[in-house]
């Protein structure tokens, strides 16, 4: 319900509309009104407002930077990573920090994401200002002729000097909840592009084995060959050699298809269109034994760290000052301001004030204030299971990683060596005469099974690391020291 009250005084000297053409009485008029409801200084201030994203994307740009450990981060306004440029790069080879780098930097879905910090921007900067003032006119005409008379009100809603500051807190914490999601995106992004990176290593090490094995293979049956021509093999030689070749280049076939595809799938998270099928990478898997992590002392480091848990923290001040400012908003809307009339019977206009009043009777908020509540619980419900969930996360990759290291110590130490010297024993045996070409082939698959597996811990203990560091939230160094002595 609204009620508007609308008090009128007479003879104000200066605005009689009989001494002033009546463009000039309007142009006064009006001036007047507009200084009664708003100060000049404000209105001029709300006007000249801009929306200006550049500092908070230095914000994402520089909590990217700390995550992630790499400081070449997207800047939107800077000009996009050029075709030719993106080419140079990647066509004399891909290191690990490039595939980052360009992740990083030319990523469209993260360029996307950006435009949020822009889009949140832009709600802070509307939630500052002021409604518009409006205009109420009122324009009548006499029935048997004569002069009409004109009323005009000119209101502005009071309630929003009480309003502004809570929506500008409310927007304040939904921007910085923007800032932290989109940090938080691009330290996901990293750990993707290492995955990646590693899974196309791994592939191209296992096409790589493929390859030797084929070429050990073909050796083997030529050798078969040969000595079945010679009378000391037989045809079935001869032909499980010939199996054993067939299947190897097979292998080979499906190994480089692996590699490729596992190239493109890299290439996708860098945006790049071109073809990368044969694309050098630089860095090899590491096969460097780590010592074991110890998951509880990153507990708390995670929790400190990690840029999800801090947006959550956003969004619950965000949902906090929402509260109050639905609970303000049960009372409705208030808005003053000057009012003049001309009457018909060519008398002194009559100027006076103009008041609009929402009587909240029926309509006290209360749903959204229910609702506002409701959310807050929401809110704070989703961060204590992220909150909660980063202890079980951290203890999951951290055994995951030192399962990945023991085994690659294994391989190293154990089985490689074992499968070298089997190998080795089965090739001097059939030479001899004392075993059969079966046991050659076994002993050769299973150095063959071995080299892979070995490849197979080695990425599983790289992602596993890279797994470890999202989900700390902090780049690998800074758990190594922390784990450090």
């Amino acid at each position: 319900m609204h009620i508007v009250i609308s008090p009128l005084l007479g003879g104000l000297g200066p605005l009689r509309t009989h001494a002033w053409p009546a463009a000039r009485w309007r142009h006064r008029c009006w001036k007047r009104l507009a200084a009664f409801v708003l100060p000049p200084s404000v209105a001029l201030l709300q006007a000249c407002t801009q929306v200006n994203p550049g500092p908070d994307f230095m914000r994402a740009r520089e909590l990217i930077a700390q995550s992630t450990g790499f400081a070449d981060v997207y800047d939107p306004d800077e000009p996009p990573l050029s075709r030719a440029e993106l080419d140079e790069i990647i066509g004399d080879g891909l290191s690990l920090d490039e595939a980052i780098r360009l992740t990083l930097v030319n990523n469209r879905p993260l360029q996307a994401a950006f435009m949020d910090i822009a889009v949140a921007n832009a709600d802070w900067v509307q939630s500052g200002l002021l409604t518009n003032p409006s205009v109420d006119m009122l324009l009548r005409f006499p029935a048997d002729g004569g002069r009409s008379m004109v009323e005009a009100t000119l209101v502005q809603n009071l309630l929003d000097l009480w309003r502004i500051p809570i929506r500008k807190q409310i927007s304040q914490h939904r921007l910085d909840e923007t800032v932290l999601r989109i940090a938080r995106l691009a330290g996901e992004l990293v750990a993707q592009t290492k995955a990646a990176y590693y899974e196309a290593a791994a592939a191209d090490e296992l096409h790589q084995v493929a390859q030797e094995n084929l070429d050990v293979l073909r050796q083997s049956f030529d050798a078969v060959r040969s000595l079945r021509e010679a009378g000391a093999a037989t045809d079935f030689d001869e032909n499980l050699a010939r199996g054993q070749l067939l299947t190897a280049q097979l292998a080979v076939r499906t190994a480089r298809l692996e590699a490729a595809n596992a190239k493109r799938r890299l290439a996708r998270l860098l945006s790049s269109d071109q073809e990368v099928g044969d694309l050098a990478l630089i860095d090899p898997l590491p096969d460097i034994v780590a010592e074991p992590t110890e998951p509880e002392g990153l507990i708390d480091l995670a929790r400190a760290s990690r840029l999800d848990l801090r947006a959550y923290s956003a969004a619950i001040d965000a949902v906090r000052e929402r509260l109050r400012l639905e609970k303000r908003n049960a009372w409705g809307e208030i808005a003053i301001g000057p009012s003049i009339e001309r009457p018909a019977d060519q008398g002194d206009p009559l100027v006076g004030a103009g008041f609009s009043l929402e009587l909240p009777i029926f309509d006290q908020n209360q749903a959204q204030v229910a609702k506002a509540a409701y959310l807050y619980r929401q809110v704070m419900k989703s961060y204590e299971a992220v909150y909660m969930a980063v202890a079980q996360d951290i203890r999951i990759a951290a055994d995951r990683a030192n399962t990945a290291i023991s085994s690659m110590a294994f391989y190293q130490g154990e089985l490689l060596p074992q499968a070298e010297r089997n190998l080795s024993f089965a090739k001097d045996s059939y030479s001899a005469g004392q075993s059969s070409i079966l046991a050659l082939f076994e002993a050769q698959r299973s150095l063959l099974q071995a080299r892979k597996g070995y490849i197979t811990v080695r990425l599983e203990s790289a992602t596993a690391l890279a797994d470890l560091e999202q989900t700390v939230g902090s780049p690998l160094g800074s758990i190594r020291q922390l784990r450090a002595p």
